[in-house]
């Protein structure tokens, strides 16, 4: 699977899809809202077809942004999303913390049928080793809120696993360098997986490539599922 966040387009250009040519099967969520064209936008690349796709949360004041999309294999769900930024001054965290808890409870609900693989673009990073602190005031600003970290915390407890940080006890890596015009490296991308799958992790690694293509490095997951 490939998925990718933030594309903010409508449709898939025919480049990526050729570029992806080994994933023939994809779709993209796209923003719909009024205001909100060329905003968002999450794609997913599979080399086979799911048996299922989800798109959306089910909650409207989320679901006119393209933020999710959830996909169900024969053995697990895959669910991409490009989480909301609570705002330069955290005038969105009402908000987002909504989001997260639509999250929590969808994730849970889906762990109850299969294993679920969750990732994307979360916009948090969740622990001090996930934050390069460069003088500014990180606590209060967006993806580095106290609010934001202890809801990934109460995300990881309902039954989820950080994959990258399960292998990597003590590695910093970042998959983001700029935060609002400032350099504020961080980790706010992420695969977690059910807490049931963490003996099938093989690999779960940022591949940090200079951000020469976005604002983000890409991060990779091998799993046995």
């Amino acid at each position: 699977l490939v998925f990718l966040g933030e594309t903010r387009c409508d449709e898939i250009p025919p480049e990526l899809k050729s570029a992806l040519d080994e994933y023939p099967w994809s779709t993209l969520v796209a923003s719909t809202g009024k205001g909100r064209k060329g905003q968002a936008g999450v794609p997913l690349f599979s080399k086979e077809q799911p048996l299922n796709i989800w798109k959306g949360t089910g909650v409207e004041e989320f679901d006119d942004a393209g933020r999710l999309i959830i996909a169900e294999y024969a053995t697990f769900f895959f669910a991409g999303a490009y989480a909301p930024n609570s705002g330069a001054r955290l005038e969105n965290l009402p908000k987002r913390r909504r989001w997260e808890a639509t999250i929590r409870r969808k994730l849970s609900d889906l762990d109850v049928k299969k294993p679920v693989i969750y990732g994307g673009d979360l916009n948090v990073a969740h622990q001090k080793i996930d934050a390069a602190d460069y003088g500014v005031n990180i606590r209060t600003a967006a993806g580095f809120a106290d609010q934001e970290r202890a809801d990934m915390t109460a995300l990881l407890g309902s039954g989820f696993t950080d994959t990258y940080r399960s292998l990597h006890k003590d590695s910093a890596a970042y998959t983001s360098y700029l935060w609002m015009g400032a350099r504020i490296p961080a980790r706010l991308d992420y695969f977690l997986a059910s807490n049931r799958l963490v003996e099938n992790i093989t690999e779960s690694d940022v591949m940090d490539d200079g951000m020469s293509a976005s604002d983000h490095c890409p991060i990779m997951l091998k799993i046995i599922i």
